[in-house]
C-alpha cells in the first residue's frame, strides 16, 4: 500500500469491537474501537465482536503492508527474541535476524526496483500471537515452532507442533482469501538454526482452526480450487542463507519450479507452485514457493476416486531415508523395488508407468541432480486399478549446477536409481528409453537448450524484481549475522545473481544436452549413430 486511509470496522450484531495490532487475539481486555481507526503504515489487525455475555466472535483479520514500512524494517523489534532455537550440530543459539539490509533499501535505484518488486508476485500474510512463533518454551503446547523447528538430528524439540494462525493470500487482482489454519515447520535439514535461518512452512486447514478446506484458486483459473494443506517451501538449497558458500553463489530460485514446469509440459504429474512473498506478523521474510502438498487429497483432487484408493510413497529422512508408505501401502512398491529387468515387459508395466518413468529419469539425470535420489522424490499410484507407479519431481534445487555433474552411476537400492538400473537390463526398456531421449533431443525437445532456457526465462521474468526483495532480507545473513564456518559475501541481484544466470545461459545450458548425450554413451545407454 502507498496511502494512509481510515479504516471503520462494522459490528454484525450490535455488539462490542475490540482488537489488537500485535497479531495476539483479542478479547474483552484488548482495545475498545470507538471509531475510524488512522491506517498511514504497516498494520496488522485483529478483532472480535463481544455481544452480552455471549463469547466473542471468530476472529477476523486484515494486513496492511506499506511499502516503505517493509523496506524500512532494519531494526530488531523490542518485544521479539534476539536469538532463536539452540544449534542441533554445533554448540550455541540461532542469531535473530528479523530486518532489512538497510546498505540496500537506502540505495534509491535498489529500493525503486524492491517497490515494484513486492508487487510483483502473491503475498502470503501469516499472523498470530508471537508466543506461537517465538516463544522459547519447550512445552509441546506453548512453545514456539520458530524456536524449537523439530530437526531430524538433535534431541527434535518441536518434531509435529502446530499452532493456530490466520492466513491471508492475495495478487491485487482476483486472489484474495483469508482463512483461519495450522501452521507447523516443515522439512529436513532446512529445519537445522545453524544450516538455515528460514524455514518451510506447512499450513493445515482443519476444523479445530477454521474450514476444512481452503476454497481458491492459489495456483491459477487452471488449477484446483479446493485444498486441505499447502506447502510454503523456503528454497534451501542453492539460496543466499545457505550455510555452503557454494550454493550461496549458486542462487537462482527457480530450479525446483524448472523441473515442475517441465515436468508438467511432458504430461507427468507435479506439484503446482508459484512464488510468494511471506510476511510473519508483518516481518518481510522473503521469497517462498507456495505448493501443493503430494499425498493422498493431491492424488484424489487430481485423479478421482477416494483417499483411500492411492499408495503415496516417499523417502523418510527421520527413519534414515527408507522408503515408506505415508498413504496407502508399501508392499506394490516392495515388489516394483524387487524387479531384477529380466521380467516381461508385461509385468514391469503394470508396476510401473513406464513412458512417466523414464520422463522422471531423464529430467534428474539432464539436470545433474546431486541432491537426490536419496531423498527428494515421491511415487503414486491408484491401488484400484491395475496403473503402474508414476515418480514425481520435489525439491530439485541440486539441479543445472556443474555442467559434468552426472547421477547415471547411482544404483541406490529400492530407491528410482536402483529401479531404472535393474530395468537397462530389460532390451524393451532400454530401447524405450534410448527412442525417448533422441525424441526429446529434437527441436523444440526438453533436452534443447533453447526448450530448457525457454521455460528458465518465463520463471525468472515472474520474479526478476522480487529478487531485490530476498537480496535485501537475506542476503547479507552469512555476512552479517552467522557466518558460521567463515564469513560470507553480501548476496545481491545485479553482481551474484546475474553473474550465475549468465553462466548458465552462456557456458551451461549451451553445452548440457550434449555433455548429457556424452554421459549416456559411455554407459552403454545411447546409440553412437
Amino acid at each position: 500500500m502507498e496511502d494512509p486511509f481510515e479504516l471503520t470496522i462494522a459490528s454484525q450484531d450490535g455488539g462490542a469491537v475490540y482488537y489488537t495490532l500485535d497479531g495476539s487475539i483479542p478479547t474483552p481486555k484488548s482495545t475498545k474501537y470507538t471509531g475510524p481507526i488512522s491506517v498511514n503504515h504497516t498494520t496488522i489487525i485483529r478483532a472480535v465482536e463481544v455481544t452480552g455475555k455471549n463469547l466473542p466472535s471468530r476472529v477476523t483479520t486484515a494486513s496492511y503492508l506499506f511499502a516503505d514500512d517493509i523496506l524500512d524494517f532494519t531494526t530488531a523489534p523490542k518485544d521479539y527474541p534476539t536469538e532463536w532455537g539452540p544449534y542441533s550440530d554445533i554448540e550455541g543459539r540461532a542469531k535473530a535476524d528479523y530486518v532489512m539490509d538497510r546498505a540496500m533499501t537506502s540505495d534509491p535505484e535498489l529500493r525503486a526496483k524492491m517497490k515494484e518488486g513486492l508487487r510483483q508476485i502473491p503475498i502470503v500474510s501469516i499472523v498470530t500471537d508471537k508466543g506461537n512463533l517465538f516463544n522459547d518454551s519447550t512445552d509441546p503446547n506453548t512453545g514456539g515452532i520458530y524456536i524449537h523447528t523439530g530437526a531430524p538430528v538433535g534431541d527434535g524439540t518441536g518434531r509435529g507442533w502446530e499452532r493456530p494462525v490466520s492466513c491471508e493470500i492475495f495478487d491485487g487482482g482476483s486472489l484474495d482469501v483469508t482463512i483461519d489454519c495450522g501452521i507447523r515447520i516443515h522439512g529436513g535439514h532446512s529445519r537445522l538454526a545453524e544450516k538455515n535461518p528460514k524455514h518451510a512452512f506447512r499450513l493445515k486447514f482443519e476444523d479445530k482452526y477454521g474450514p476444512t478446506k481452503l476454497h481458491a484458486p492459489v495456483f491459477g483459473s487452471d488449477g484446483p480450487d479446493e485444498y486441505n494443506t499447502l506447502i510454503l517451501r523456503t528454497f534451501f538449497g542453492n539460496s543466499w542463507q545457505h550455510w555452503v558458500e557454494s550454493n550461496r553463489r549458486s542462487a537462482q530460485y527457480v530450479r525446483d519450479m524448472w523441473a515442475r514446469s517441465a515436468s508438467a509440459s511432458l504430461g507427468m504429474p507435479a506439484s503446482a507452485g508459484r512464488h510468494v512473498h511471506v510476511f510473519l506478523n508483518g516481518m518481510y521474510w522473503g521469497i517462498y514457493c507456495l505448493s501443493e502438498r503430494i499425498d493422498e487429497e493431491y492424488c484424489k483432487t487430481h485423479f478421482g476416486g477416494e483417499t483411500t484408493d492411492y499408495d503415496v510413497l516417499k523417502v523418510d529422512e527421520e527413519q534414515g531415508n527408507a522408503v515408506v508408505a505415508s498413504s496407502g501401502s508399501y508392499a506394490a512398491y516392495a515388489e516394483l523395488a524387487a524387479l531384477t529387468g529380466k521380467e516381461s515387459f508385461e509385468r514391469i508395466q503394470s508396476l510401473l508407468d513406464v513412458d512417466e518413468f523414464i520422463d522422471f529419469m531423464i529430467l534428474n539425470q539432464y539436470g545433474g541432480n546431486t541432491d537426490w535420489d536419496y531423498h527428494n522424490w515421491f511415487a503414486i499410484r491408484d491401488s484400484k486399478t491395475s496403473d503402474g507407479f508414476s515418480f514425481l519431481v520435489w525439491d530439485s534445487e541440486g539441479i543445472f549446477v556443474n555442467i559434468d555433474d552426472s547421477v547415471l552411476d547411482q544404483n541406490n537400492k529400492g530407491k528410482p536409481t536402483g529401479i531404472f538400473s535393474r530395468l537397462m537390463k530389460n532390451p524393451e526398456f532400454k530401447q524405450r528409453f534410448e527412442d525417448r531421449v533422441m525424441e526429446l533431443s529434437k527441436p523444440g525437445g526438453i533436452l534443447t537448450a533453447e526448450r530448457t532456457v525457454a521455460i528458465w526465462d518465463s520463471l525468472y521474468h515472474s520474479i526478476d524484481l522480487a529478487l531485490y526483495c530476498e537480496a535485501a532480507r537475506w542476503g547479507d545473513y552469512r555476512a552479517t549475522v552467522h557466518p558460521y564456518n567463515s564469513r560470507g559475501q553480501r548476496f545481491d541481484v545485479d553482481h551474484w545473481y546475474m553473474q550465475e544466470r549468465e553462466r548458465l545461459l552462456n557456458g551451461y545450458f549451451p553445452d548440457r544436452p550434449w555433455t548429457y548425450i556424452k554421459q549416456l554413451r559411455a554407459k552403454g545407454w545411447y546409440p553412437e549413430q
